[in-house]
C-alpha cells in the first residue's frame, strides 16, 4: 500500500468525523469552534478571553467574537474580576453548561457508534500507530 493512500484514508476519516461534529454542534445552535470554548469553561471554570485562547491554541480575536455571540445566545456572561477590575471574566451560564453537555454527549454517542466497528485490540493497536506517527512527526526539523 501506498502512503499517500494511508495520508488519504486519514484525511477522509478527519473531515468526514468533523462533518459529523458540526452537524452535532448546529443542531444546538453552536458554530463549530463555540463548543470548544464552553467545554474550556465548564472543565477549567471561569477564564479570562486570553486564557481560553491560549487553552484552545487559538487566537484572542477568534475567541472574542464567539465568546460575543455565545453571550447573545445566554451561554456565557462577561463579569469583571472582582481582584482587578481591568479584567473581565467569562463565564459559562447554566444554558452553557447544558448546551455544552448534550454536545458532549451526541459526540461520545456517535464516536462510540463508530469505533464499535472494531475490537478492543484493534482499537488498541490503531491508536498505538497513530502514537507512533505523531512521535515520528515530532522529529521533523522546522528548517527542513
Amino acid at each position: 500500500m501506498r502512503y499517500h493512500e494511508i495520508i488519504h484514508g486519514l484525511d477522509n476519516f478527519n473531515h468526514t468525523h468533523a462533518k459529523q461534529i458540526r452537524k452535532i454542534t448546529e443542531d444546538e445552535g453552536l458554530f463549530y469552534g463555540q463548543f470548544p470554548i464552553l467545554a474550556c469553561l465548564v472543565r477549567n471554570g471561569n477564564c479570562t478571553q486570553k486564557e481560553i485562547a491560549d487553552y484552545l491554541q487559538v487566537s484572542a480575536p477568534t475567541v472574542a467574537t464567539s465568546v460575543k455571540r455565545l453571550e447573545r445566545k445566554g451561554l456565557v456572561v462577561k463579569k469583571s474580576c472582582d481582584e482587578d477590575m481591568r479584567r473581565t471574566i467569562i463565564q459559562v451560564t447554566e444554558k452553557g453548561e447544558k448546551s455544552a453537555e448534550n454536545c458532549a454527549r451526541r459526540f461520545f454517542e456517535f464516536d462510540d457508534w463508530l469505533f464499535s466497528c472494531l475490537s478492543e485490540e484493534e482499537k488498541q493497536l490503531f491508536y498505538d500507530m497513530l502514537m507512533r506517527l505523531s512521535e515520528r512527526m515530532k522529529e521533523v526539523r522546522e528548517d527542513d
